[in-house]
């Protein structure tokens, strides 16, 4: 992460933390990041379970809605606004819907 970062000059990374694929443990780490950086202006988690943890702690500080989610796929960052596109569809659902 802090290999790619040197990419994009315009941000910075204030903290590396782990969840360990765990929800509460990627909560925990949500709710350190934004108190020690309240203007916080993006989170990355890496794992699903770091990824509902950071969601969870954005709800909790009710900061859910001001922070649009998005799954970037290394490929296409799916949002609310383009998922029912059928690409979009197709990355998400390689094999189809069941």
């Amino acid at each position: 992460m802090e290999k790619e970062n040197t990419k994009h000059k315009g941000i910075k990374l204030v903290s590396v933390l782990y969840s360990n694929s765990d929800i509460m443990q990627g909560v925990r780490a949500t709710e350190d990041m934004l108190t020690a950086n309240p203007k916080l202006a993006g989170i990355f988690a890496a794992n699903e379970g770091g990824a509902v943890g950071a969601a969870r702690a954005l709800d909790l500080r009710r900061l859910g809605g001001k922070v649009e989610p998005m799954i970037d796929t290394g490929v296409t960052v799916v949002t609310m606004r383009n998922f029912a596109e059928p690409a979009v569809q197709k990355i998400l659902y390689p094999t189809g819907k069941e």
